[in-house]
This record gives C-alpha cells, structure tokens and sequence, in this order.
C-alpha cells in the first residue's frame, strides 16, 4: 500500500497536472522516509512532467532510476509505463539508440503485465516514430502498422487514426499507389469525430502533403490553408499546416509570405516547447534569406511593422539594416 501523498501524486499524473506534480515530489522528496516502491513511483511521476514539459535532460535520469527500482521491487506495470516515456524522451532528445532499447525492453516482461497490456498500441507507435526519425522508414511502416492492428482490437479510434497519419507520412516516401485508400479512411474518421483534435485538420495536413509530393503545390497550398482555418487542432498540427504552406508558397514564387509562414511555424514550435521542430523551421527561414537575399527579408519586415509586429527578436538586428530607413 503506498503512502497516502505518494496515492495523490499517482493522481496528479492521470489528471496530467504536471506543474503541480513537481512542486508536489519536491516536498515529498524532502520529507523522505518511502519505501523503495514508493520512490520508484515518484521518479516516475517526475519522468512523465520533467517529459511533458521538454526537459529531457532532467526526465530521462528520473526514469532511469524508476526503471532499476522497480526491476528491483518487481513492479512491472510501473515497469512497462516507464519504459515507454524513457523511449518518448530518448527519442526527442534523438538518442535513438537508447529510445530504441527502452521501447523494446517493454516487450521483455510483457507477459508479466496486467495494466500495462493496454500500452501495447503507444509502444509500437513510438517505436514507428524513432524508427522514422532515424531514416528506417521501411522498418517504421511495419511498427506503426501493428501500432493500427493494436488499436483496432482495443477499439482505440482515435490512436488508429494518429498510427495511419503516420503510416501515410510513410507511403508518401515509399510507396504513394497506397496513400489514396489511407486518405479515405481519414476523411472517414473526420466525418464520425469531426469533434476530436485534429480530425479535419489533420485530414486536410495529409491531403497537402499528397498533393505536394504529385507536385500539385497549389492545391497542396490551399489544402493547408483549409487546415489552418480549423478550429479544433494541436499546436503541433498547426506547425506542420504552416511549414509546408510555406514550402508550397516558395515553390509557387511567392517567397515573402513563404518566408512568413515559415517564422509562424518556428512560432508554433517555440510555444509547444518543441526546439527540434524549432530548428526545421529556422532552416526553412534560412535557406530562403540565403537564396533570395536581404530585399526578401526587409519586404516581409515591413510588411509586419504595419501590423505592429517586430521580426527582430526572431532574426537579429544585423539581418534588417536598413530598418532605420523604414
């Protein structure tokens, strides 16, 4: 039985009160006396905030240390839980390797879970990713399609249809012949659960990037235009709306609203705390200011000081000298 403060920290997690979850293993710590089960526990909980919040290089050691105490202590449903963010936080921190080993050890005590069955779906799906991120894009296409097979057999829609989102990304770089027949079955999703984050959204994002790769950069421009305009879409849907909008602009001739679109999403990544996708899109911006020169730039910034908005801070004041002569 854990300590009645550790039983209300196991709560803060399934709420995902993660601010509160610091402050609150912070005076837990400091009072110590916990049993070794215990501590496994509270490493966890500051695994998964230290994780959501992107402090990477706090969350992992906590999770190391929650996975050799319940190793120790047999706790194999805390066990598989924590093997899974320890292979999220690897793999955004692009330690691929060590993502790879974590999410994969899940399998080692499989047969010993009971909660953590149901997490069979995230770990395939995640393994997808690393696999993904990594340049195996062949090997991901198999994880996440037994991320869908998962999904399917708990009647999870809603992970079904991020794991075909992902699928897709896949089939667009192998295999386009099987990416209409996953457009369907998105635009279906959208039509039953056109309330869930991303439904639509994320069916117009795919569209786009179909359309981008036949080389349809118009169309593909509209569809993400469509996208953005939905209401109901995550912070990281909308850094991927506007980074390939403005691919698509810059491929149509249209490099100042490209360049635009392309700080927006830098904008996007820097709100979701997400500096890897922030650096994509300071590339994104680069490679179009190095290619166009500084006439681009300017054009964009005067543009946006008639709106009261300063690209200062997001490109230095070296890049616009001639800002005293606006």
């Amino acid at each position: 039985m854990l300590a009645p403060e550790v039983q209300w920290l196991e709560k803060l997690v399934d709420q995902e009160q993660w601010d509160k979850i610091l402050q609150v293993t912070e005076q837990i710590v400091r009072r110590g006396g916990h049993t070794t089960v215990e501590y496994a526990h509270i490493n966890y909980a500051v695994c998964r905030a230290r994780a959501h919040r992107q402090e990477l290089i706090h969350a992992i050691p906590a999770g190391e240390l929650c996975r050799r105490l319940c190793q120790d202590t047999n706790q194999w449903d805390l066990l598989g839980r924590v093997l899974l963010v320890l292979g999220v936080a690897y793999g955004r921190s692009r330690s691929y390797s060590a993502a790879l080993s974590a999410l994969y050890d899940y399998f080692t005590y499989q047969s010993k879970y009971r909660a953590a069955r149901h997490l069979l779906g995230h770990v395939w799906l995640n393994i997808g990713n690393v696999l993904y991120n990594s340049g195996g894009v062949a090997e991901a296409r198999k994880a996440f399609q037994r991320a869908r097979e998962e999904y399917q057999s708990l009647k999870n829609p809603e992970g079904h249809h991020t794991a075909t989102q992902l699928l897709l990304e896949c089939y667009l770089q192998v295999e386009l012949r099987a990416v209409p027949a996953l457009l369907a079955e998105m635009r279906a999703y959208a039509a039953n659960y056109p309330s869930q984050q991303n439904s639509r959204a994320g069916y117009y994002l795919a569209r786009a990037r179909y359309a981008y790769r036949v080389g349809a950069y118009k169309w593909a421009g509209s569809l993400c235009v469509a996208g953005l305009a939905e209401p109901n879409k995550s912070t990281l849907t909308e850094f991927d709306l506007s980074l390939l909008l403005s691919s698509c602009l810059a491929a149509a001739g249209d490099h100042k609203n490209a360049l635009g679109y392309a700080l927006s999403a830098r904008l996007k990544a820097i709100h979701a705390n997400t500096f890897d996708l922030e650096f994509v899109a300071i590339e994104a911006m680069y490679d179009l200011m190095s290619k166009h020169g500084a006439s681009l730039l300017q054009a964009l910034d005067r543009e946006y000081l008639e709106q009261g908005l300063d690209m200062i801070p997001f490109v230095g004041g070296f890049s616009l000298p001639e800002r005293s002569n606006l």
